[in-house]
């Protein structure tokens, strides 16, 4: 029995569980909640329906976040929980749980969350935040956009971790000037992710160290619109913990559907067709640009396993310390 299961988070006081089962069997499925990842009472199910249903409205169960667990006809269990989440003035908020490997074991969900700049976080967004027990923030901020640096969150301490984003104010004024095109951004862009592998082994040793201490945990990863230079220290982390290059990749581009960017650039439909053309494409996560990161790994490392040991120090023992911390059944 194969079962995939995805949770959406209602805009009307409610969440949208969907499942697909291979292959296609009757019998019914046990739904259960709970405010934490961990446990479950199971002698009190939330609703019963059948599996031929597919899919099932649960309305909402107070203000703090719900994890589920749906039972298949007593032989599978799934785990599952909203991954976007709504924290008003945080764009591309995320929960990267639930990923899982070929051997069965997954992310545990509530643990690692990923997310734009929180500069712009309302007091609604602040409260959200702390329901979701943040301990600590890595804010991936650089000297250029000190603007954007994370505001206190209660409960939370906050580690600078800094990369520049890609998406400078030098590009931007490319655009502007008419001096950059579609091409030319998608050369920016993968040179900019190869910066990343080789530019700034430093800071992201130090992020692998954070990651290492269970007491750090749930933690959140900001910075910029929280797609490039978050999408690939995330691709990092799942990489690290064996994750399969699909699931890597599902993450990396999720967050084309998480950004709107009318509000990110405002001066985006000023700009002549090929300008936008290009604008798009620095606004995007595309698989060029993290293969491309993860080829020049490769070609100046031996793999990326050796990239991990050589660059990062993050040895096989480090890395089983974190898929310790970080893996569920």
């Amino acid at each position: 029995m194969k079962v995939v299961c995805v949770c959406e988070e209602g805009v009307r006081a409610q969440d949208t569980l969907k499942w697909d089962i291979f292959p296609d069997m009757e019998g019914s499925v046990e739904i259960f909640a709970s405010s934490t990842p961990d446990v479950f009472n199971l002698s009190m199910p939330l609703s019963t329906v059948n599996i031929a249903d597919r899919v099932v409205l649960i309305p909402k169960l107070g203000e703090d976040r719900k994890y589920f667990m749906l039972s298949f006809d007593n032989q599978e269990r799934v785990y599952v929980t909203n991954r976007k989440l709504n924290v008003p003035g945080v764009c591309n908020m995320r929960d990267i749980g639930g990923y899982a490997r070929e051997d069965g074991q997954s992310i545990k969900w509530g643990q690692i969350y990923r997310s734009g700049s929180l500069a712009e976080i309302t007091d609604i967004g602040r409260a959200r935040l702390q329901m979701l027990h943040i301990k600590t923030i890595l804010d991936l901020s650089s000297k250029e956009d000190i603007h954007a640096k994370s505001p206190e969150i209660e409960g939370a301490k906050t580690i600078s971790i800094p990369i520049n984003d890609p998406f400078a104010n030098a590009i931007r004024k490319r655009l502007v000037e008419g001096k950059c095109k579609r091409n030319d951004a998608i050369i920016l862009m993968q040179d900019a992710f190869y910066s990343f592998t080789v530019d700034y082994d430093a800071e992201i040793t130090n992020l692998f160290d954070v990651l290492g201490h269970a007491n750090n945990y749930p933690l959140l990863i900001v910075g910029g619109a929280g797609n490039h230079r978050v999408g690939y220290v995330i691709s990092l982390i799942m990489s690290a913990l064996n994750m399969p290059d699909e699931a890597i990749l599902d993450d990396f581009l999720f967050s084309n559907s998480c950004i709107e960017m009318h509000n990110e650039v405002n001066f985006g439909q000023s700009l002549p067709p090929d300008e936008q053309e290009a604008l798009t494409v620095l606004m995007t996560s595309q698989k060029s640009f993290l293969d491309y990161a993860f080829e020049k790994m490769r070609q100046e490392n031996g793999s990326v396993d050796q990239y991990f040991t050589k660059k990062l120090s993050l040895n096989p023992k480090k890395r089983e310390k974190l898929q310790q911390i970080l893996l569920t059944r």
